[in-house]
């Protein structure tokens, strides 16, 4: 007959095991960050031997991505195109760092203070490039080619500006500055958007609609009558290249 075992010993040994050490932590392992160019965006690149290049090749004989490219195209700028979009920060704090989000409507609609919505308007989320990697390639710099950026502060449009990536800075073509941000470039103590801009193609001047420019000098706030076609020419001449400016 097998001796018994020691009952008592086994579970003095399973309780004692089962005892969670309040000190200990877990280790998590942080997925590697994503390769990228210089410019800030991705590097979409696999090695021939990757797990994901079975995900890519099912991604591209997807029905859509399957479509010719000139059809995809009309798709992608019809999806993502043609919006005027208003970068704010909601909480009216004058933060360091404002926590930047938008509204959108469709170009045409609205004004720069305060964008109307058309009916049956859906905001679009511009979520295209994370959808795969063949559509982050066709579609994540389109938002800034194809799109008029508007900024209801300095301070949003320099936090917004820091924050953009060489390649979205290269891709911005229409832009709405701060009637402030404006003046500035006209008096040179701001330098020229295209400098930042290098592809900027038109420049608005909505915002003072109104005839007049207001901005604060050294003596707090001033009145200038100048007309809107005045400050066109001035800010012409100060981004000295093929801009637009409109109003």
């Amino acid at each position: 007959m097998a001796p018994r075992k020691d009952a008592t010993r086994i579970g003095s040994t399973t309780s004692t095991s089962a005892v969670v050490d309040s000190t200990a932590r877990v280790a998590k392992t942080r997925p590697a960050a994503a390769a990228k160019h210089k410019d800030g965006s991705l590097n979409l690149k696999l090695r021939a031997r990757s797990q994901l290049m079975d995900v890519v090749k099912k991604n591209t004989d997807s029905p859509l991505l399957r479509l010719p490219a000139e059809i995809r195209r009309m798709i992608w700028k019809y999806a993502v195109g043609g919006h005027h979009i208003y970068v704010h920060d909601p909480s009216l704090r004058r933060a360091r760092y404002p926590k930047l989000t938008y509204r959108a409507t469709l170009m045409g609609f609205g004004t720069h203070s305060l964008p109307a919505v058309p009916p049956g308007f859906v905001t679009p989320t511009f979520s295209l490039p994370k959808v795969c990697r063949q559509m982050y390639a066709e579609t994540a710099l389109l938002p800034y080619r194809l799109n008029m950026f508007a900024f209801d502060a300095p301070r949003i449009f320099d936090v917004w500006v820091r924050s953009r990536t060489l390649a979205q800075k290269r891709a911005t073509s229409s832009l709405q500055p701060p009637l402030r941000s404006t003046t500035q470039i006209i008096d040179g103590t701001r330098a020229a958007l295209s400098k930042k801009f290098p592809n900027l193609e038109r420049i608005d001047l909505s915002d003072s609609a109104w005839g007049r420019v207001i901005y604060a000098d050294d003596y707090g706030w001033s009145m200038h009558n100048e007309t809107l076609q005045e400050i066109s020419e001035s800010l012409k001449q100060s981004e000295k290249g093929d801009v637009t400016i409109t109003w």
